[in-house]
């Protein structure tokens, strides 16, 4: 704890893993963890803004970041101009590019295996309008993951994850404790998730259910 206080700020901790957080509900605020909160949101980027309750700031529903770093309400002509060319706005707080499309070099570009393949190994593959629970994070452009859901992404094949090394990668319960923290196991289809009594806390790490803190 204290290498990392040394290295980020006071109040922040380890995450047990691989990197220095401050412990949940609380967010780094000019060299210190304080208490989070959407008024405190509120005043970092404007009004349409909230706290995620874990450990930082994000735009409320509808909302995308804009250019200056506040929150502004999300548009089709927002996102192909600010974020990824050709993506359109989910509606949630998202920019996605059309089912058949993946975001490559900041644009939108017909999604296929050739370019899955170079992305993220041979045995990727293209999927149109993948699931939720098959698309990887790093396809995701801009906010929360999983919510275009109606995106198309690359994908590994069932028993790979990108989630560990960020290229298609046998799956394991070893792998996924590596990234997630002892709470976490292999799903035995392409993700990392929650053993059973435990729940996703900050930075995506598995933590007791009744925990309070990132730790």
């Amino acid at each position: 704890a204290k290498a990392c206080q040394d290295m980020r700020g006071e109040g922040v901790v380890f995450d047990g893993a691989r990197s220095c957080t401050c412990p949940e509900g609380k967010t780094l605020l000019k060299g210190r963890c304080v208490k989070g909160g959407t008024a405190l949101c509120k005043i970092l980027k404007g009004e349409g803004a909230e706290f995620d309750a874990l450990e930082e700031c994000r735009c409320a529903h509808g909302r995308l970041l804009g250019r200056t770093g506040g929150c502004v309400v999300g548009s089709d002509s927002m996102c192909d101009a600010t974020f990824v060319r050709g993506s359109v706005f989910d509606g949630n707080r998202s920019c996605t590019c059309l089912p058949d499309e993946v975001a490559s070099h900041s644009t939108c570009v017909k999604g296929s295996a050739t370019l899955c393949q170079a992305r993220l190994g041979s045995s990727a593959s293209f999927a149109e309008g993948a699931s939720v629970a098959d698309k990887p994070v790093g396809d995701k452009t801009v906010g929360d993951k999983g919510v275009a859901d109606t995106e198309g992404a690359c994908v590994c094949k069932l028993g790979e994850t990108l989630e560990v090394t960020g290229a298609c990668a046998a799956g394991s319960d070893a792998a996924c404790q590596s990234l997630k923290g002892t709470g976490s196991m292999f799903d035995g289809a392409r993700s990392c998730i929650c053993k059973p009594g435990f729940r996703v806390g900050k930075g995506g790490r598995c933590v007791p259910e009744h925990a309070t803190e990132g730790v």
